[in-house]
């Protein structure tokens, strides 16, 4: 399932590279895993870490990598070796 369900708070001044940045606390809300993986891409693009191919190749490994390892999880999970 890509259900997440995750959220979390950066507090007003949190920014260690833009002191006082953000103004206020600011929540982030992620319902999928999916969600939370394309802003993480997003956010090394805008800081200039990753060309958008980049993001786009380690998107698509990272979710063949998750259909993977749910499979093997889902062995252990039923009792097969």
């Amino acid at each position: 399932s890509d259900d997440f369900g995750f959220s979390t708070v950066l507090p007003a001044g949190f920014g260690r590279v833009e002191p006082g940045i953000p103004l206020v606390p600011t929540t982030f809300l992620y319902g999928t895993f999916s969600h939370a993986a394309n802003e993480a891409g997003l956010s090394r693009l805008y800081g200039g870490i990753h060309f958008a191919d980049d993001n786009t190749t380690a998107q698509n490994v990272g979710y063949l990598i998750g259909v993977q390892a749910w499979a093997k999880a889902l062995t252990f999970f039923n009792g097969s070796p």
